[in-house]
């Protein structure tokens, strides 16, 4: 594992439409990119637009990230938008047995797809959010 001087890790630079690039989305929203808890988890998007959609499943988002295919609830405007700069996408991940549309997670939650792609492909886990970060209103 390479780490900067200050000791954080040292993420690969990974461009859209790689390889790595196209493994890794695959990696972080089906269960094998997960740490902790091995359950169901309910993705929220916030697009380029500003716009917040979701939740998806990580079917759909596995669609819509390799295939291109957005899920209902994204227009084809949007779509193209993502289509176009592929890494300002923010995700965040939420275990399906806590998601609550009335307790939503806040922009601090999400992550853009240009950070966790790199992160997935040098190994690391992502970890969704549970209904105490959310009570906590900070991300783990």
């Amino acid at each position: 594992d390479a780490a900067a001087a200050d000791g954080t890790a040292v993420l690969p630079d990974i461009a859209p439409g790689s390889n790595e690039w196209n493994d890794a989305p695959v990696r972080l929203v089906t269960r094998e990119g997960f740490s902790g808890k091995d359950a169901d988890v309910k993705w929220r998007v916030i697009l380029t637009s500003g716009d917040r959609v979701g939740p998806f499943t990580s079917d759909q988002m596995t669609e819509w990230l390799l295939n291109g295919m957005p899920p209902k609830g994204v227009n084809k405007q949007q779509a193209q938008q993502h289509s176009a700069e592929p890494a300002a996408l923010q995700l965040a991940g939420i275990l399906g047995s806590d998601y609550n549309p009335q307790r939503l997670p806040g922009a601090k939650f999400f992550k853009p797809l240009g950070q966790l792609v790199p992160a997935v492909a040098a190994g690391m886990a992502y970890t969704a959010v549970n209904k105490h970060d959310l009570q906590r209103g900070i991300p783990q």
